[in-house]
């Protein structure tokens, strides 16, 4: 985790900074028990020490020591934490009867888990009535202030490395683009973008391979690889259905603004951008859809109102869906965000001043270079 994680109340839809905000103390420490916390699968493989980036949250629920699940029978403890990682069902049936039983706990347990084991848990028949406190935890990013606000302007480079799962790695592999990469990548260049949708590849395999296991119930089955390219695919396909309307003529004084059509293998319409948020019980998304929101591949925002939209987490994650779907304008990240229209994203707090028209003066000097060259 990272000083911008913050967290978000699945049963309340309030959001916070983690670090600061006093919703997010009060909601931790309003019961004793179990609390539910969703994490990108990369983060529940950390190792949770206090001297490490885990050091906020730490603070919330004291006393809290190192305990992970024994193979067989283990129960949640006060003043422990627990990870839990797999998708099979023997082991999703033990994770549910160890957090029903002891409803006697005298402290704390954080229990941890991705979404797909998340959502499996909720979605077992015998345990609806399960119901403890959850919350998505989740970088925020180039989208916050340092003193955990949302910014009020979102610029392009904020929107390029934008929230979720891969600002982490960005942050690691481009830590300032215009400066601590060697000169070899600039603000959205595309050797820059190379190194980084190659990461997103792999980490789109990993977590397609999750997705399926969760719905396997034989522990021994895996999915094949045609099955996760085929995930993979629908995974660029449900981000590509965010691309806001597009033009073939930015630079003109008055472009015209022109959506993409339907797919033609679903039918699905377009969403053009932001759509209104309602939960992850939303009935419009998909069990992928939310699998997606779990892990960081798309992300709930409130505008200025505290009204919640959700959108793919980052430019980044959305032109590498756009490159998958053979989708125009991929050349380069700069030609992608030109070529398409913003004004909505990130609560609608986008700030991308647009490059001027040329004058005619200008229009003649392009013309004459143009018939010269």
């Amino acid at each position: 985790m990272t000083d911008d994680f913050s967290y978000i109340d699945l049963n309340a839809l309030r959001n916070g900074p983690l670090s600061s905000d006093q919703d997010a103390r009060a909601a931790f420490e309003s019961s004793t028990g179990v609390k539910i916390l969703v994490l990108p699968y990369a983060n529940i493989a950390d190792k949770w020490t206090p001297d490490n980036h885990f050091r906020q949250l730490h603070g919330l629920v004291s006393n809290l020591t190192e305990n992970p699940p024994q193979p067989d029978g283990w129960e949640p403890k006060a003043g422990t934490y627990l990870r839990f990682t797999d998708c099979d069902r023997t082991k999703i049936y033990q994770l549910c009867e160890a957090l029903v039983r002891p409803r006697n706990i005298a402290g704390d347990c954080l229990v941890f888990l991705h979404g797909p084991v998340f959502r499996r848990l909720h979605n077992l028949e015998e345990f609806s009535a399960f119901a403890d406190p959850s919350f998505l935890l989740r970088d925020d990013g180039a989208l916050r202030r340092d003193t955990g606000e949302w910014k009020d302007l979102i610029e392009q480079w904020d929107a390029w490395l934008g929230a979720g799962w891969f600002i982490r790695t960005q942050r690691r592999q481009c830590p300032d683009p215009s400066r601590q990469c060697h000169d070899q990548c600039q603000d959205f260049s595309g050797q820059c973008y190379e190194r980084l949708g190659q990461r997103i590849n792999i980490e789109c395999k990993a977590l397609c391979e999750r997705h399926l296991l969760a719905g396997i119930n034989d522990p021994a089955g895996r999915p094949s690889a045609a099955d996760i390219e085929i995930k993979r695919r629908q995974i660029a396909l449900l981000l590509t259905a965010y691309l806001p309307r597009f033009t073939q003529n930015p630079d003109h004084d008055h472009p015209v603004w022109q959506p993409y059509g339907a797919d033609a293998k679903t039918g699905r319409r377009p969403l053009r951008g932001p759509v209104p948020w309602n939960g992850w019980r939303d009935q419009r998304l998909v069990p992928l859809e939310q699998d997606l929101l779990f892990e960081g591949w798309l992300t709930p925002i409130a505008d200025a109102h505290g009204n919640w939209t959700l959108q793919p987490a980052s430019l980044t994650l959305l032109f590498w869906a756009a490159r998958v779907m053979d989708l125009p304008y991929t050349e380069d990240p700069q030609k992608f965000i030109k070529h398409h229209k913003w004004q909505g994203w990130f609560g609608d707090r986008y700030d991308w001043p647009q490059e001027q028209p040329p004058t005619g003066a200008d229009r003649l000097i392009r013309d004459e270079q143009t018939d010269h060259g």
